[in-house]
C-alpha cells in the first residue's frame, strides 16, 4: 500500500522536509504532485513514505508502447507548460538562474577565465521569471496517475525561465548520449534514436516546428545552459577522473566555445508565445 523514497545521506531530514514543503506548495498552486505523509529511519539514512499508486512513468508508457510515442510525448509537453504557465510568489521558491551561476565556480578551473566570464555574463543577463521549474524533469519524474500526470521528486523546484527544464532534458537525452552510446539503455531502458525522438519532438510541441530557424536558435540556447549543467554534473562525480568523464569534459567545452560564438542570450520564455 505504501512506497519508500530512500534519501543516501544520513543527514536527509532537511532535504526531506523541504521536497514535502515544495511539494504542498505546488500541489496548492494546482500542480499534481506525490505529497509524503510519514518519514521513516532506513538504515543509518530515512526514507519518505508515500501511497502507492497504480501509476506508470511516461518513460515506462513509451517502453510499454513505443508506436504511440508520439502521443505520451505530446501529453508530456503540455503538463509541461502547465507547469511554467503556474506562477509563484516573489521568494517563495529558489531562483533557477541562480542555481545554474552556482554551477560555474565548481567548474571555473575547466572553463578558464574567459569562459567562465562570458557564461557568468550569460546566466546573469537572464531576467528572473516566476513561472515555476522542476529542474529534473525527464519522464521518469512525471508519473500518469487515473489518464492525469503528476509530478514526483520535488526537491529541486524552483522558479525561473524555462530554459532550465530545457536544459535539463537535454542532458537527459542527447548529452549523456554522446560519448556512451548505450546510456540510453541502461540508465532510461530506451534506444539512443528514441532519446534523439524524445529531445526533439518536445521541443517541436512545445515551441512550434513551423520557423527552422527559430527552433535552431532556441536549440542553441538550451544547449548553452545545457553544457553548464552537465560540466558541473562531471566535475563534481568521481566520473571526471575516468576515461570517460575526460572525454565527456573535452567535448562539453568545445560545444561550448561553438556556441558562445553565435549565441548571447539563454532566455528562451519570450519564444513561448
Amino acid at each position: 500500500d505504501t512506497i519508500i523514497k530512500v534519501y543516501d545521506s544520513p543527514d536527509s531530514l532537511p532535504i526531506i522536509e523541504t521536497e514535502k514543503k515544495l511539494a504542498r506548495l505546488a500541489f496548492l498552486k494546482g500542480i499534481p504532485t506525490a505529497i509524503s505523509y510519514d518519514v521513516v529511519r532506513v538504515g543509518d539514512s530515512y526514507g519518505s513514505v508515500f501511497e502507492l499508486l497504480n501509476a506508470r512513468t511516461f518513460n515506462d508508457l513509451i517502453i510499454e508502447d513505443p508506436s504511440h510515442a508520439d502521443d505520451h510525448i505530446k501529453h508530456y509537453v503540455e503538463f509541461m507548460k502547465l507547469i511554467h504557465s503556474t506562477k509563484a510568489e516573489e521568494g517563495e521558491l529558489p531562483s533557477a538562474r541562480n542555481v545554474y551561476l552556482g554551477y560555474l565556480e565548481p567548474i571555473r578551473e575547466h572553463l578558464g577565465e574567459e569562459r567562465y566570464t562570458r557564461l557568468k555574463e550569460i546566466l546573469s543577463a537572464v531576467k528572473e521569471e516566476m513561472g515555476i521549474v522542476h529542474g529534473d524533469i525527464q519522464m521518469k519524474n512525471v508519473m500518469m496517475v487515473d489518464d492525469e500526470p503528476m509530478l514526483i521528486d520535488m526537491d529541486t523546484l524552483s522558479m525561473g525561465d524555462p530554459v532550465f527544464d530545457f536544459a535539463g532534458l537535454y542532458v537527459t537525452y542527447v548529452e549523456f548520449e554522446e560519448d556512451e552510446e548505450d546510456n540510453s539503455e541502461k540508465f532510461l531502458g530506451i534506444s539512443r534514436d528514441m532519446a534523439y525522438h524524445i529531445w526533439e519532438k518536445c521541443l517541436e510541441y512545445y515551441f512550434g516546428a513551423d520557423d527552422t530557424d527559430r527552433l535552431n536558435e532556441i536549440a542553441d540556447r538550451i544547449r548553452l545552459a545545457a553544457a553548464v549543467r552537465f560540466l558541473f554534473i562531471i566535475a563534481v562525480s568521481d566520473l571526471k577522473n575516468s576515461d570517460l568523464g575526460k572525454v565527456r569534459i573535452e567535448h562539453t567545452l568545445s560545444h561550448i566555445d561553438d556556441l558562445l560564438g553565435r549565441v548571447d542570450k539563454v532566455d528562451i520564455s519570450a519564444y513561448n508565445g
